[in-house]
């Protein structure tokens, strides 16, 4: 079992995080956590993360890594080690950032007829489903059967990128970004609002 937790410290929701290994301890002995700097720590680009669990999954884990990845940067590996043991109060700024964001979203998207709109307890996307709008028609008479149609047509026609839940294995929804101003928020809330309203039946 492999527990990704890269979102452990991006909590948009009063609830504390609880790890898979601690959930279900049954499963400890065989359970491989990992995680990385790049989310709450803003270090997106640098590629470090780290893993834990039992002593002979990291083994074989370390001999995978050592033969498919030449090194992290000594450059990067000092800002993680300062990232993950200095002063974290910026982690839990950010995170009420995020969620200040999320709360942007969801009221703007549940205006929006036809998208459906769950808000995360973390992480910095939104998840929105696109369901009920797939087979309506645009201007020019080109049918959204699939959600790769609907965020292509949104991004060509209305300038707002966002990626097909189908790459997820969600068909039927799209997901965008949080990780932006709250001006851009409301413009990308816009301009999907302008995408929906101007589908046919």
């Amino acid at each position: 079992m492999v527990s990704d937790e890269i979102y452990e410290h991006v909590l948009l929701k009063d609830v504390p995080f609880v790890s898979f290994a601690q959930a279900c301890l049954d499963l400890r002995d065989r359970t491989l956590i990992v995680n990385g700097v790049s989310k709450a720590y803003a270090m997106t680009g640098w590629r470090v993360g780290y893993a834990a669990g039992p002593k002979a999954l990291i083994a074989a884990l370390n001999k995978m890594q050592s033969q498919s990845v030449t090194s992290v940067s000594t450059t990067a590996q000092a800002a993680a080690l300062a990232a993950l043991t200095g002063d974290q109060d910026f982690v839990g700024r950010g995170a009420a950032t995020f969620a200040g964001r999320a709360k942007i979203m969801a009221n703007r998207l549940a205006q929006i007829d036809g998208v459906d709109f769950t808000p995360p307890d973390g992480a910095f996307y939104a998840f929105i489903g696109v369901q009920r709008l797939l087979g309506r028609k645009t201007a020019t008479g080109e049918c959204l059967a699939e959600d790769s149609a609907f965020a292509s047509h949104l991004l060509q026609q209305f300038g707002l990128s966002s990626v097909p839940g189908a790459a997820f294995g969600a068909p039927g929804f799209i997901r965008l970004s949080i990780a932006a101003s709250e001006r851009d928020l409301e413009g990308a809330c816009d301009r999907l609002a302008a995408m929906v309203q101007s589908l046919r039946d």
